[in-house]
């Protein structure tokens, strides 16, 4: 989940592009899992030359998310192809 808030809120990503982001997962161990597609991301190879260590750790999560927007409106938003994709909607009363 904290992927994701940096994601969205530090890197500036839409909630869609930041649940569909590549993942890494520390578990306080010497090896990172990760996805493959974040093995090959340049934020892999910034970490690696400052020492970090990965795995792949195949498909890390799966995840949906809403986001209320400004003016009372409502992002709802879910995996694109983890697991087969999700679904995420917003009901109106």
């Amino acid at each position: 989940m904290l992927q994701i808030l940096f994601d969205r809120l530090d890197e500036h990503m839409s909630l869609p592009d930041a649940i569909a982001d590549p993942r890494a997962s520390q578990r306080n161990t010497t090896l990172t899992s990760a996805e493959p597609a974040f093995l090959s991301s340049a934020l892999a190879t910034q970490l690696a030359t400052r020492g970090q260590q990965f795995t792949n750790g195949g498909e890390i999560g799966a995840a949906t998310g809403i986001e209320f927007l400004s003016g009372g409106g409502v992002l709802a938003a879910a995996e694109p192809v983890r697991r087969g994709g999700g679904s995420a909607m917003v009901q109106s009363p």
